[in-house]
């Protein structure tokens, strides 16, 4: 007896992305593009237009800070502190470096944004496709 035991969906949908893709009509294929374009068309506007912001403040998000984000970490900084002697006050100043920790931080905050982004980019898929069949 095997002790694990392949579960049955007992209410399967047929609104999946792969069925959207595949079946969808050409609204529900643009809305992969512009996201909520399938809700609008179909009378949902409220609806297309919240995930319409969504998609607009995601890309804003990632051409003004996103992409730095992601591309820091790959070296997690390269400014060191340093100490420099101060004649004046005849004592050493300490340079301010790379925060090394937040670079981290926000370059993995950035990519479970991602993440997320791409879960509702399918659930405006699913429910351009389920407003097209209804």
């Amino acid at each position: 007896m095997s002790m694990f035991k392949k579960k049955i969906n007992e209410f399967p949908t047929p609104y999946t992305c792969k069925n959207a893709v595949k079946k969808g009509g050409v609204e529900t294929k643009l809305s992969m593009i512009l996201m909520g374009f399938g809700n609008i068309v179909h009378g949902q506007i409220i609806k297309g237009l919240l995930y319409l912001a969504v998609e607009i403040a995601y890309i804003v998000f990632m051409a003004v800070n996103g992409i730095g984000f992601i591309g820091g970490l790959r070296t997690l900084g390269t400014v060191q502190q340093q100490e420099v002697w101060d004649e004046a006050k005849q004592i050493y100043i300490y340079t301010k470096g790379d925060q090394s920790v937040l670079i981290l931080l926000y370059g993995v905050a950035t990519i479970l944004l991602t993440i997320l982004m791409i879960l509702v980019w399918r659930g405006t898929l699913r429910s351009a496709y389920k407003a097209e069949c209804i």
